[in-house]
């Protein structure tokens, strides 16, 4: 879920990371590793941000366990640009709602670049409860050109191989987070977060709960 402040007027803001995945299931073993994933934000005003996102380098290995067929990939993912709006602040009951918008561009490197201009949005709400409780929720949509791996068998004998099929499907996606705020520099959250797709061969939805912690490392 995101979050629902903009970084306010006059201040820039840069975020970085690191992901790690590892997927194995009965037909398909997936590991991913992205870096950078630079993300700049500038506000506007007080309540509006402009945002540019780089998602770094993408390394992709696909192995499927039953005809040892392998894939793999390495290359710069697509650019994205967009805004954050905080449209109203909170009053009582009625929730600060915050629009983040975007577009990522065709600006990969190819059989990582989606090859499309792809827009998304999430509109958030936020409710600040207590002083060290706080509940977000948010609803949104990434118009996407994905693809999915299929394993390929040639007539001729030769080893099996991987193919990319592409379809237009739009991923919906939807989530409500609780955050705890335990000391001044140490809090954690718990969410359940759903994503289902449209458009696609697989439009059944997925549901998922995580919570981890968070920590106040520096004072910047």
């Amino acid at each position: 879920t995101d979050a629902v402040y903009s970084v306010g007027k006059g201040v820039t803001y840069l975020e970085n990371g690191f992901t790690y995945t590892k997927i194995n299931t009965a037909d398909l073993h997936i590991n991913t590793r992205q870096l950078p994933e630079s993300l700049l934000r500038h506000g506007i005003t007080d309540e509006f941000e402009l945002r540019l996102k780089w998602p770094g380098y993408l390394m992709d290995n696909v192995i499927d366990p039953h005809s040892t067929a392998r894939q793999s990939s390495f290359g710069s993912e697509d650019i994205d640009a967009g805004f954050k709006w905080e449209i109203l602040q909170q009053v009582n009951w009625r929730p600060m709602t915050t629009l983040v918008a975007g577009m990522t561009l065709p600006t990969g490197s190819p059989g990582t670049s989606a090859n499309y201009v792809q827009p998304h949005f999430n509109l958030l709400f936020g409710w600040g409860l207590r002083r060290w409780l706080y509940l977000k929720q948010q609803i949104g949509c990434d118009f996407v050109h994905g693809s999915t791996t299929q394993v390929v068998t040639p007539l001729t004998g030769s080893n099996p191989t991987f193919v990319s099929v592409r379809s237009p499907p739009n991923s919906w996606h939807e989530s409500i987070s609780l955050l705890t705020q335990w000391t001044k520099r140490v809090g954690a959250f718990h969410e359940w977060f759903m994503i289902s797709g449209t458009g696609g061969g697989d439009t059944r939805a997925q549901h998922f709960l995580d919570m981890g912690l968070y920590l106040y490392a520096t004072p910047n």
